[in-house]
């Protein structure tokens, strides 16, 4: 979990131990006192591709790009300048646009933090690419973070088109500069009609969100907790804040050395 000011980036595994696991992203925004969900993108993990059945590439022919201006045509001036350096093996540009917490989530659900992913992808790998195409552009902004969602249509180094993908780029803005940290990546497949057919677990789906909200407030809480090292009545209040907070969450201790403690704290 990354927090910023006005937003928070959630990813996680999602049916753990099921046999269709997923890999998510969910950006939570803050309004006022409450968080609300504002963008979800999940990915299949898995091992290998070669069960896929992706949408058949018609080609890099996309349609135009939205117009934009102003703090959303900035957004996405990243996202092209990024798509050019990884395009030439620029390891030195693709770096400054990109944050120290930088994450990549791959199209089969693995997660690859930024050294790891510019080692492998632009400063080992010296194959000849081209930059890629994107179409169906949406840039949305929430205060000191940007969220662009789009389809990429990339080229193999053999010259032919690669199966379309659903991508989103989190992007966070720093000391006036935007940089992204984190993108997820998603080969777009043919719906079968089984899988359209069945419903959408929302009951579920309403539990988990309501409790992923429940862990950003605490968060907060706690990150709001004042440094009181010195004073011993509003240390003892923060520890009872803290043994709330793990209460909630079902810890408990048993009693040491003969007394009852009033304490949640896993032992």
């Amino acid at each position: 979990m990354q927090v910023y000011q006005s937003a928070a980036v959630v990813t996680g595994i999602q049916a753990p131990g099921g046999a269709r696991r997923v890999r998510f992203v969910r950006l939570w925004v803050r309004e006022g006192r409450d968080w609300k969900i504002a963008i979800h993108h999940g990915t299949t993990i898995s091992q290998a591709q070669a069960n896929a059945t992706p949408v058949a590439p018609a080609g890099r022919t996309a349609t135009p790009l939205p117009a934009l201006s102003g703090e959303e045509a900035a957004v996405f001036s990243v996202q092209k300048a990024l798509s050019e350096a990884y395009a030439r093996h620029d390891a030195t540009t693709y770096e400054r646009w990109t944050a120290p917490e930088f994450v990549t989530v791959t199209t089969s659900g693995q997660v690859v933090p930024r050294d790891q992913w510019l080692k492998n992808n632009i400063i080992e790998n010296q194959e000849k690419r081209v930059p890629s195409v994107n179409d169906d552009v949406k840039v949305q902004i929430f205060g000191d973070v940007a969220v662009i969602t789009f389809r990429n249509l990339g080229q193999l180094p053999d010259g032919t088109v690669a199966p379309p993908e659903r991508v989103t780029t989190v992007l966070a803005r720093k000391n006036g500069a935007w940089q992204q940290v984190l993108t997820q990546s998603t080969v777009i497949r043919e719906m079968r009609a089984a899988a359209a057919a069945q419903p959408a677990p929302e009951r579920i789906t309403q539990r988990r969100h309501a409790h992923e909200r429940e862990i950003v407030r605490e968060l907060m809480q706690l990150v709001s907790i004042a440094n009181v090292a010195t004073n011993e009545a509003d240390m003892k209040r923060n520890v009872e804040r803290l043994t709330e907070m793990f209460c909630s969450r079902g810890s408990t201790s048993k009693r040491r050395r003969g007394r009852a403690r009033r304490s949640c704290w896993p032992i």
